[in-house]
């Protein structure tokens, strides 16, 4: 072969080799990158922008199920007495400008409205479309009587407490990505929102209920822009974490509590932002390759 095709071809073999070792690179280290289903080409993997769901829509469904005046007065009054018993407590008093709206599932959704913030609450019947929900949690009326025979002693068992983070995981991480700082106009792709998660906080010990094993499981999947979060294990995300009861309280403490403190101001948010991606790197289990 004449020198000056050797030449030619050794150019060829290292840009096509520079090609294949940048191309798969990219794939295996670049971790902003990665497929894309709709286009089928390597794009950021990091979501920019997010559309807010529609807000809730309460059906009280309550006339068609078979409950009278005296059963809504029972629940109202363990509502009451939970939070009683719950204002005991150290940490009621860190419970900040949560408006929370709780259905009753087996009373046809009957909605309640509890107002918490640094130790004060207020417990009313019916919804207030006017005032956003901060959390929407469904709760059963065995579930609302257990948790008042839980806070009755005054203090609380581990497994009481995986109890009661079992009921408010996914309205708590439906709270964490529903913020307004996520809504508000500019690139959120520095913050690294992944579509597709998963959340497991892992019991150390066996937890119960009607003699069946508990864990808690979330998936928080965004489609077109909009954050949705099921109970379980779903799909192959792009990555996992698994938290101790103590983590998950920071994750939402600092995902939703400092986050309305610290609002748009950038140095504060930047720091905000870090100490919680830590977190989540800290606690990842696993990562889609």
């Amino acid at each position: 072969m004449r020198r000056e095709n050797l030449y030619i071809v050794l150019i060829i073999l290292a840009f096509a080799s520079g090609y294949v070792f940048s191309y798969f690179f990219n794939l295996s280290f670049f971790s902003d990158k990665e497929k894309s289903y709709k286009t089928g080409k390597l794009e950021s993997r990091y979501l920019s922008e997010f559309k807010r769901k529609p807000d809730v829509k309460v059906k009280d469904l309550s006339e068609f199920s078979e409950i009278d005046e005296t059963q809504i007065n029972n629940i109202e009054n363990l509502l009451n007495e939970s939070a009683q018993k719950a204002s005991s407590f150290d940490w009621f008093n860190s419970i900040k400008d949560e408006n929370v709206l709780v259905l009753v599932k087996d009373f046809g959704d009957y909605p309640f409205t509890i107002k918490i913030d640094e130790g004060v609450y207020n417990i009313e019947r019916g919804y207030d479309s006017s005032t956003k929900p901060t959390m929407v949690v469904p709760l059963t009326a065995y579930e609302i009587l257990s948790l008042e025979e839980m806070l009755g002693d005054g203090e609380l068992s581990y497994e009481d407490q995986y109890k009661i983070y079992y009921s408010l995981a996914v309205p708590a991480l439906n709270s964490l990505y529903n913020i307004d700082a996520l809504y508000t106009s500019g690139d959120k792709s520095l913050l690294k929102f992944d579509d597709l998660i998963q959340i497991e906080v892992t019991p150390e010990e066996p937890v119960y209920v009607n003699e069946i094993p508990i864990n808690i499981y979330a998936t928080a999947l965004n489609v077109d822009g909009q954050w949705f979060v099921m109970e379980g294990l779903h799909g192959d995300p792009d990555w996992k974490i698994n938290l101790t009861l103590a983590e998950a309280t920071s994750l939402y403490t600092m995902g939703v509590y400092e986050t309305r403190e610290v609002g748009l101001n950038p140095s504060k948010l930047a720091d905000l932002s870090e100490r919680f991606l830590e977190l989540i790197e800290n606690a990842k289990v696993y990562r889609r390759k």
